[in-house]
């Protein structure tokens, strides 16, 4: 092509020589570079598009396994995921349908099943003992060849992958890349990727100098940031099983050893497993509750709430006036019939122990009978329990509005999934809702009712170990009448210790000493109804002081242990007597003692 030189000012000012004579071909030469530029432009937009666009997310799995749609999931990963060394266990191999009864995979599985009633086999195991990822990133096509289908794939690995390298720098970049390939090639066969952190170990290190990377802070600080990193790269869910596994085996105490999770400080075995899939099932169903926090109290809303109840069966449920009245599933009200309705179904997921109460109101009160309604509680799969009441007037065209909020205990949470359901097949129902307590801070005791004359050890009693100074609020609250008298054990240890008496217009302090009460401190007037009364408990390794303020200024009563120490083999909360009364108390008579840890030091 002919060329002449045009001195041409550049966006700079200066002058640039030759260019096409022929305009056409001037105009091929343009169409040509911006047809580069917009193929640039295109793959530059794709590749942000797939760091930003999700195909599919768990609520997308979770709503399609509800509808019974066909939404397989896979997980790929090394041993810690095909489920080496769990009961049952087959070793994996390309093209095998891994059903290890015990393998997360497989536990998750079911538990899906059955809590969304799809009928499909929706959970793969691609987890392959012995391999890493650069096998994983080289293999992926032929490994997902035979399962046409899958929606979205759990990425792993990294455990093995740490001793192929000598030094951190070599193991991220590697390990960086491999994970991301895999995550293209999954957007590439329209899979939607997400990722898994290594499961914790027990090998805190090696001595083996042939694998100097071999040790769990070269997990955390390579392999699963890797994982963190890519995951706000591409906007990928993420499933920290390193964070939440590693407080399990920290808190792990249910009357078990910790081999029972890990069995070689590297395998997960069966109990660490079925953690592993609580821990999923909490990431794909919405209706759990995380508790992974200080959480001192939690009620349950209805955002996570499935029931049976009617806009119109429930307190609050209008748009709420200030912040302060957030409007919750709670229910006062006479259905007038006993047919069973659900108030509460729910999953609760905690790496602490809480104590687990449930709320509920009482109604006004006047010189009436009053008459108790149980409401029903399934706590963890156990048995239904009969453990809180609403309290009526005899008369119900009186149950109209709720009165004094009380709480009864249902029981002590396990580290991990918890599933809650309350139900009443009473006409008359009250519920407030669900609320945890970290049990180092407060302990609820069991609210008694309609207390019979030999009632004994009535409360939960909590063994206390008073090495270090500690300081308890108790909480009193009952109904009792002028001809009732109460003695409830603020702290016994053997045949001594320190009780209360409780009547209608008096509390009155006293020592348990081999056996008899001694009086030591008079009458403490209380008004009309013992209500509200708080009583501050100092333990110390020999005493305890009594105080009626929290101020702690004057002790109301104080006592030395006899054999000078209390170390280990006192209860605080322990008993409940009737000490007077014509043979049981009026019906509807109730006491509510809750104690509460204000500090230990």
């Amino acid at each position: 092509m002919t060329t002449t030189n045009y001195n041409l000012p550049t966006i700079d000012g200066t002058m640039t020589g030759d260019i096409p004579r022929d305009m056409n071909a001037l105009a091929n030469g343009v169409d040509s570079a911006l047809k580069v530029v917009n193929d640039t432009l295109s793959a530059q937009l794709a590749e942000t598009a797939m760091k930003i666009n999700a195909l599919y997310t768990f609520q997308d799995a979770w709503t399609a396994w509800q509808k019974n749609d066909f939404f397989p999931i896979g997980f790929f990963g090394d041993s810690t995921i095909d489920g080496t060394g769990t009961t049952g266990w087959t070793e994996n191999s390309v093209g095998f349908l891994n059903r290890s009864p015990n393998a997360f995979p497989y536990v998750l599985e079911q538990m899906i099943k059955s809590e969304t009633g799809t009928t499909y086999n929706i959970s793969y195991n691609f987890g392959f003992a012995g391999q890493n990822s650069t096998w994983a990133a080289a293999n992926i096509g032929s490994v997902l060849a035979s399962f046409p289908g899958i929606k979205m794939l759990g990425l792993g690995f990294g455990i093995n992958d740490r001793l192929f390298y000598d030094n951190p720098h070599d193991f991220y970049v590697a390990f960086y890349n491999n994970i991301e390939q895999m995550i293209i090639y999954c957007y590439s066969h329209n899979i939607q990727p997400f990722l898994l952190t290594t499961q914790p170990t027990m090998e805190p290190s090696t001595s083996m100098p042939a694998y100097p990377n071999r040790n769990n802070e070269i997990i955390n600080s390579v392999a699963n940031r890797v994982k963190q990193d890519l995951a706000r790269a591409y906007k990928l869910e993420l499933v920290d099983v390193n964070k939440y596994a590693s407080g399990f085996l920290s808190s792990y105490k249910d009357g078990n050893i910790v081999t029972d999770v890990i069995p070689d400080k590297l395998h997960f075995g069966d109990r660490g497993h079925k953690y592993i899939a609580d821990l999923l099932f909490a990431h794909f169903c919405p209706r759990v509750l995380f508790l992974d926090r200080d959480s001192e109290v939690v009620e349950i809303v209805n955002r996570i709430n499935k029931c049976d109840i009617d806009e119109h069966y429930v307190v609050g449920s209008e748009v709420p006036a200030s912040p302060n009245n957030t409007p919750n599933t709670k229910v006062f009200y006479n259905f007038g019939d006993g047919n069973q309705r659900v108030l509460a179904n729910f999953y609760m997921f905690s790496n602490d122990y809480y104590s687990v109460d449930i709320a509920y109101d009482e109604a006004s009160k006047n010189n009436t009978v009053t008459v108790r309604n149980p409401l029903l509680v399934t706590f963890n799969g156990g048995p239904n329990q009969s453990i809180a009441h609403c309290a009526t007037k005899a008369t119900d065209s009186e149950f109209s509005s709720p009165g004094l909020s009380l709480e009864s205990r249902i029981g002590k949470s396990k580290l991990g999934l918890n599933r809650i359901i309350v139900y009443t097949n009473s006409s008359l129902c009250s519920f407030g809702g669900i609320i945890f307590n970290r049990q180092e801070q407060r302990m609820y005791t069991d609210t008694l009712y309609d207390i019979p004359a030999d009632s004994f050890n009535l409360l939960h009693g909590k063994k206390l170990n008073t090495r270090k100074e500690s300081l308890y609020k108790i909480k009193i609250d009952s109904n009792v009448r002028e001809e009732d008298v109460i003695k409830i054990d603020l702290y016994s240890k053997s045949t001594e210790g320190i009780s209360i008496a409780l009547s209608n217009q008096s509390a009155v302090l006293e020592k348990i000493d081999i056996g008899v009460s001694q009086q030591l401190v008079g009458n403490v007037s209380l008004g009309q109804q013992v209500r509200n009364l708080d009583i501050y408990v100092k333990l110390s390794a020999d005493r305890i002081d009594v105080y009626l303020t929290p101020l702690l200024t004057t002790a109301v009563l104080s006592y030395v242990f006899k054999d000078g120490t209390n170390r280990g083999c006192g209860r605080l909360l322990n008993s409940v007597v009737l000490l007077a009364a014509a043979g049981y108390v009026q019906s509807g008579t109730y006491l509510k003692v809750t104690g509460e840890l204000l500090y230990a030091r």
